[in-house]
This record gives structure tokens, C-alpha cells and sequence, in this order.
């Protein structure tokens, strides 16, 4: 793999794509995330018996502002803010507040079913919510005493 100097997120890019053929090869789909950079909007993601949960903070978007869509076993969140806050006849010292478009892109585990998940927003906090398919839940399997 060579790296080229002056340019850190294609780098990791490559480094992640790498390892992740790394860990296909030996049948293991790994969980990465997408886009993670200076600005990009913070994701958990937290993983249950039953199901996977992702919680985005985006302060400020109302909910029809947001698009969550699952494909291919991508699950995409886009918010897009068309709100341009003027300071009236000042001036900005400082402005770290975005405005525009975000997006990030998370990898889903094999073991949910996009078809039924949820979503829920408030107080600018995003919650997605995917079960896990039943085929693909751990099943205990009773063990037997022979006599």
C-alpha cells in the first residue's frame, strides 16, 4: 500500500479498505464506519441482543430536514439545513455552527433487517432502531445430561 503525502483522508480510506479485505478474507465482515473528519456528524452505535441502535446528534435540523436510507447494507443520514443565520448589521468573530449538508454513512452488521427499522427524533438527537433478523439471533441450545 503506498501512501501519498498531503492527502490524510484518502490515506485512511485506503488503510480502511485494506483491512477490510483483510478480515473478508477470512469471512468476517467488519463494522466501519464512513465519512470521520473534522465536522462530520457524531454517531454511536451500540449493538443488543436484539437489535443495533444508532443515535446522531444533528442540534438545530428539524425532522423533516433529515433523510435516514438503508441500502445495501449501508445505512445513510443526510441533514440539510437551509437556515442562514445573519448577525444583522455586525460581523461574525467566530462561526463554527454549520449550515448546509451533512452526511455519514455506517456499515450494518449482516444480522439486521433494514425492512423494520424505526426511527425517532428529538431534542436534535436521531435514534435509529434495526431488530435483528431471528435467523440470525444466537440461540442458546439446552444441553442434556446422559445417564
Amino acid at each position: 500500500m503506498v501512501l501519498h503525502r498531503g492527502y490524510p483522508r484518502t490515506d485512511a480510506r485506503r488503510f480502511e479498505d485494506a483491512m477490510d479485505r483483510f478480515w473478508r478474507g477470512f469471512g468476517l465482515r467488519p463494522f466501519t464506519y464512513g465519512d470521520v473528519g473534522a465536522g462530520a456528524l457524531a454517531v454511536d452505535v451500540a449493538e443488543a441482543d436484539e437489535k443495533v441502535t444508532i443515535t446522531a446528534s444533528l442540534p438545530g435540523l428539524g425532522a423533516d430536514e433529515i433523510e435516514v436510507t438503508a441500502h445495501d447494507g449501508v445505512l445513510t443520514i443526510e441533514g440539510r439545513s437551509s437556515r442562514e443565520d445573519e448577525v444583522g448589521d455586525g460581523r461574525y468573530l467566530v462561526r463554527e455552527r454549520r449550515v448546509g449538508a451533512v452526511r455519514r454513512s455506517v456499515r450494518l452488521p449482516e444480522a439486521v433487517d433494514a425492512e423494520r427499522a424505526e426511527s425517532a427524533y428529538e431534542n436534535g438527537v436521531l435514534t435509529v432502531t434495526l431488530p435483528k433478523r431471528e435467523e440470525r439471533k444466537a440461540r442458546k441450545i439446552e444441553v442434556k445430561a446422559r445417564s
